[in-house]
């Protein structure tokens, strides 16, 4: 029996062209999704794979264009579609791909295969990634390998975790780090999966998240000048610091005295943050991030924020998730 797939597209690279000139400056999301995956080669997949492909175009962004409001829409959009199909692939710009997915591996309460892809280059580019990444994509929605292993991303036919995925280059195809398994022969292959709780197994769900939290990030650096800085409009703050999540002294007894949320993250993105470290987290009011980056720590505070308030039990989301 064919399983259904429905491929949602946002724009990105995969639907940009290049501009006028001889370097390689582009526009993103200026074609349209058939230019890239024509109907031909659509049919071709689903020939292959032995699935029905729908498509539908939800938005057509520039990912660093990708804002809160679009995030609500992508992510309902999502849990709508995935209770109709057996897996939901998305088509997302690379340059904030790691925290949208993130955000749906946090509310979306679902156990179909969802999965995210875009390209690194575009498609009048010699090095255009982005048909195979679809077809990458298409294998691993409707692979029963990738059942429960929370939200996924692929390219370059490798399979990456949503919690895990951070770009780590602007232009290489093999640009992300996290990767969990391959693609291989038309089959999804894991080696690995997150021990971290997500989809089904979280509190926070889509279906009543309409608003989200305003959450900023500052980058602490040395001789740093916290007098730029107005948080008034901000509900909390997240602080990517240094090695192990320290500030100096000046940020310190300065973020200390906000009265908003305020959660340390590391600058290497590599680091189980100490408890009371060099900082006493107690003291001064501030969560650990433990080892996720700036950009997803402010994720998962957003989703937070829209259950509690409460420092300890936000500490155990981070903990937990």
């Amino acid at each position: 029996m064919p399983k259904n797939i429905i491929i949602l597209t946002t724009g990105g690279t995969i639907t940009g062209h290049k501009t006028a000139g001889p370097n390689s400056t582009y526009e993103s999301a200026k074609l349209s999704f058939d230019e890239v995956f024509s109907p031909a080669l659509k049919k071709l997949a689903s020939k292959i794979l032995n699935i029905n492909i729908k498509i539908k175009n939800i938005l057509n962004i520039g990912s660093q264009d990708m804002n809160n409001q679009h995030l609500l829409k992508l992510a309902k959009q999502v849990q709508q579609a995935s209770k109709q199909n057996d897996g939901v692939v998305i088509i997302h710009g690379t340059d904030s791909i790691e925290e949208s997915a993130y955000f749906l591996n946090l509310v979306l309460k679902t156990s179909a295969n969802i999965v995210l892809t875009g390209s690194m280059h575009t498609k009048d580019s010699l090095v255009f990634d982005g048909v195979a990444n679809i077809y990458g994509a298409l294998i691993v929605a409707s692979s029963q390998n990738a059942k429960n292993l929370g939200v996924l991303a692929v390219f370059d036919n490798k399979i990456y975790s949503a919690r895990q995925l951070y770009k780590t280059h602007s232009r290489s195809l093999g640009a992300f780090s996290g990767q969990i398994g391959m693609v291989v022969d038309n089959k999804a292959i894991f080696y690995f999966q997150s021990s971290k709780d997500h989809t089904l197994n979280t509190p926070f769900d889509i279906a009543k998240i309409n608003n989200l939290a305003k959450v900023d990030v500052i980058y602490i650096c040395a001789d740093f000048n916290e007098k730029l800085y107005d948080f008034s409009q901000s509900d909390a703050v997240i602080l990517c610091a240094m090695g192990n999540a320290n500030l100096p002294k000046n940020a310190l007894n300065t973020l200390s005295k906000l009265k908003i949320l305020k959660v340390r993250t590391s600058r290497t993105n590599a680091v189980d943050i100490s408890k009371d470290g060099e900082i006493d987290d107690e003291k001064f009011g501030f969560i650990r991030a433990n080892d996720l980056a700036a950009s997803k720590a402010r994720i998962l505070l957003m989703c937070a924020l829209s259950q509690t308030k409460n420092t300890e039990i936000i500490q155990g989301f981070f903990d937990r998730f």
